[in-house]
């Protein structure tokens, strides 16, 4: 709706409905709630065909950087719903086709994610270093303090806690926390995290309870989904398993609902754990089952292991 008007969009929703595809091979083991929790749809079939019919209407209705910019957000909305392929090839195109060197940049730091979230952290981070000499020669305080967060998220990944934390804080060094609200509470998330990492249950909690207020104000589901998996993730290792199944149970009915993918994988997993630690073996083998086969489906190479050491 940023970029078309009702017409057009009526034309556009028109050309790209398309059927879904059912994930339901679920074990008549485990109880009704737990099956719903774990009976999701994807859009694989259509995913495709949508996407490029959308961005052939885009470019004949849609002028310079404005074309690239719809397609950066349409590329993170592949991102959010785990089509890590669609997505990498729109960024692509952005970055072959764009004349603006700040959008290019943010397509650079886009493809560093996809590439962050394969564990290909080699290659994220040298498109990280690329993004950033061009956000630095373009004075973009923003652009320097998303490279640096996505950094302290791969040095995180990698265990190196210490200079994920402090990449964290060279992030919130380069933003005014009052005017960026998403990228600061961003931030918060990751230092909660570290914190929780660290053994600092505490400081974890404050931080993404923080985190979760401004959230809840911008009314960020992807971003409010993310923040109950780590509430329940720190939960669980302080020992509160009811707690932290009942902030995973959050996440994943808004996972679910708003089709964030990835964020459910994680979830499904979290869940988990926590059911192993409640000694509910049987129940924790059919999330781990189920978060290996979406892992498989969002190529997600880091989920799918973490299945494997579950099972």
């Amino acid at each position: 709706k940023n970029y078309f008007n009702n017409e057009e969009l009526n034309q556009l929703y028109s050309r790209i409905n398309s059927s879904s595809v059912k994930y339901n091979d679920i074990s008549a083991r485990i109880n009704e709630f737990y099956i719903s929790q774990l009976n999701i749809s994807m859009d694989d079939r259509g995913d495709r065909l949508k996407i490029d019919r959308t961005i052939t209407f885009a470019e004949k209705n849609l002028n310079g950087d404005k074309f690239y910019n719809f397609l950066l957000d349409l590329g993170y909305v592949c991102l959010t719903g785990g089509k890590l392929n669609l997505a990498s090839e729109i960024f692509r195109k952005i970055k072959k086709d764009s004349d603006s060197e700040k959008i290019k940049a943010q397509a650079l730091l886009a493809l560093s994610d996809i590439f962050s979230r394969r564990a290909d952290w080699g290659r994220s981070l040298q498109l990280i270093d690329e993004a950033s000499i061009i956000f630095n020669l373009e004075n973009d305080n923003k652009g320097l303090s998303k490279c640096e967060n996505l950094r302290g998220t791969i040095f995180g990944d990698k265990g190196d806690f210490e200079s994920a934390k402090q990449y964290f804080l060279n992030s919130l060094s380069f933003i005014n926390p009052d005017e960026e609200k998403e990228l600061a509470a961003n931030l918060e998330t990751n230092l909660g995290i570290i914190e929780n990492i660290q053994g600092c249950t505490e400081a974890s909690l404050l931080h993404l309870n923080n985190a979760l207020s401004k959230y809840l104000v911008l009314n960020n589901h992807a971003r409010i989904a993310e923040i109950k998996l780590n509430i329940g993730m720190v939960l669980h290792e302080a020992g509160q398993f009811e707690l932290a199944e009942a902030s995973l149970d959050e996440c994943i009915e808004l996972s679910k609902n708003k089709g964030l993918y990835p964020t459910l994988n994680l979830a499904y997993l979290a869940k988990s754990h926590v059911l192993i630690s409640e000694e509910e073996y049987g129940y924790a083998f059919e999330f781990a089952e189920k978060a290996m086969d979406l892992g498989n489906s969002l190529d997600d190479k880091l989920t799918i292991a973490d299945a494997y050491k579950i099972k």
